[in-house]
């Protein structure tokens, strides 16, 4: 899968890689460059420079390792085992032992990121790390009438031109609500789903960004409801259907939630709406703090489980004591 790749003029791009010489054919490497992708790890070769996404780095890696590198990547996140990978490698770049696979690899998650290279019983594999789970073959992401060119971060409509060149910022930003689906995103959800490095300083900067977006890809494409900004388009059916639990009805798109005694909806915050739905799918079990807190979407957890106490609490003052009912074992739906 391709990703987007900043050029060397890009701000906030930085590069730690040594100076290296090219490798020639001699050893089974190829001489010419080309660039294998996956899961947010470019590898360059034969030079062996490494880009990481979403984090905007360079490492620089041995011929060995750059070769090991390859294997894992054309695996494409498959598990890999020893033999598989030596016999895949370029002759001068295999190790005399089978055994020396594993050190190879362990200085690869060194330089990458432990988090990056996973192992298992049937050997290692690479992490996805970019989320683009519907990329077509041709590395484009599409939601409604927009599409996008990961690779180049290029934007543009279904059937209209031009196209246009994203900033980091505004592609990133694009990213998260095009992953989304047409489930709303607030300012907060945002920020922390962006590098410390690219990211403004204040989560509060996020309005400025999507009104940069609505100027480019148009005002009507980028809703404003439910807590937070939704690219408008087709809904995704797992996330919009609603969930009915007695007297609940919870709309997860819209953030908010009908219930049979009152006319209007009542609005939640992302948080408290991801939370309803774990309690709505639990269908009446008891869920301690630490189960919820398990089962939240990363950038919708509080600080700790014990703070899963103050987001139900708050749902409680919002539907009424009675709806959602306390004891040592948990939390349920009444």
């Amino acid at each position: 899968m391709s990703v987007a790749r900043p050029s060397a003029t890009d701000a906030n791009f930085r590069d730690d890689r040594p100076q290296w010489s090219a490798r020639t054919a001699a050893n089974g490497w190829p001489a010419q460059e080309r660039r294998l992708s996956y899961g947010g790890v470019e590898l360059t070769m034969p030079t062996g420079l490494v880009r990481l996404y979403p984090e905007m780095r360079a490492v620089k890696l041995s011929g060995q390792q750059a070769a090991t590198l390859a294997v894992l990547i054309a695996c494409a996140g498959k598990p890999c085992d020893r033999k598989r990978i030596a016999a895949a490698m370029p002759p001068g770049f295999r190790p005399p032992q089978l055994g020396q696979i594993g050190v190879v690899i362990s200085n690869i998650r060194r330089k990458l990121g432990p988090h990056r290279v996973s192992t298992g019983a049937g050997g290692w594999w690479l992490e996805d790390l970019v989320g683009f789970g519907d990329l077509n073959e041709s590395g484009t992401f599409s939601y409604g009438e927009l599409r996008l060119d990961v690779a180049r971060r290029r934007v543009w409509l279904s059937g209209q031109q031009p196209v246009m060149r994203l900033g980091w910022q505004e592609f990133l930003v694009l990213q998260t609500l095009m992953e989304a689906r047409g489930t709303p995103r607030d300012r907060n959800f945002i920020w922390q789903a962006m590098p410390t490095r690219i990211r403004p300083q204040k989560a509060s900067a996020i309005g400025v960004i999507v009104h940069r977006l609505r100027q480019r890809v148009g005002r009507d494409l980028i809703v404003t409801g439910g807590g937070g900004w939704r690219l408008a388009g087709p809904p995704t059916p797992d996330r919009v259907i609603a969930h009915a639990s007695n007297e609940f009805v919870l709309d997860p798109a819209a953030c908010s939630v009908h219930l049979a005694d009152r006319p209007a909806p009542i609005r939640l915050s992302p948080q408290q709406a991801a939370t309803l739905r774990i309690l709505i799918e639990a269908r009446g079990e008891p869920l301690r703090g630490a189960q919820v807190f398990e089962r939240l979407p990363d950038a919708l957890r509080p600080n700790n489980p014990v703070a899963v106490g103050t987001a139900i609490s708050r749902l409680r003052k919002k539907l009424g004591p009675d709806r959602i009912g306390v004891s040592r074992q948990g939390w349920r739906l009444t």
